[in-house]
């Protein structure tokens, strides 16, 4: 490896390309075998100050092995109301490869209102659960 630089421009997108490829496959094969998945989602800020939400999903495949993968982490542009929550959940989730309307999906996320809300707003969500390590350290 020569520097830096070139392990940065060239070979983590390389890395990030091939991982994402074998996730993608993974969720291709397991999710229209799978009766229901999970989702966990949370927002959290940069030390630059800029703001992110995850979403993980998990499930149990046909050999009853439990996997998750972080399916998505986006920058977060705009208010955390609701309805902006909910709108990127819903597209965060409608776009992961071989998730269909027919999956029951559940989410767990902390306790806050705008995302209790967005949850029970979502179109893809049916369920939303409170984390329980939220609840006990309020």
């Amino acid at each position: 490896m020569k520097s830096e630089s070139i392990f940065r421009r060239r070979l983590c997108s390389l890395v990030l390309a091939n991982v994402r490829e074998e996730v993608e496959k993974h969720l291709k094969k397991d999710l229209p075998c799978t009766s229901g998945c999970a989702f966990t989602s949370d927002h959290w800020l940069s030390r630059a100050n800029d703001d992110y939400q995850s979403l993980t999903v998990h499930y149990i495949d046909k050999n009853f092995v439990l996997k998750q993968f972080l399916v998505n982490c986006m920058n977060f542009v705009e208010r955390k109301t609701s309805e902006a929550i909910a709108e990127a959940t819903d597209l965060m989730i409608e776009v992961i490869p071989g998730w269909s309307p027919s999956i029951n999906s559940y989410m767990v996320t902390d306790g806050a209102s705008n995302m209790k809300k967005a949850m029970r707003d979502s179109r893809t969500v049916r369920k939303n659960l409170i984390c329980l390590d939220h609840i006990l350290n309020r």
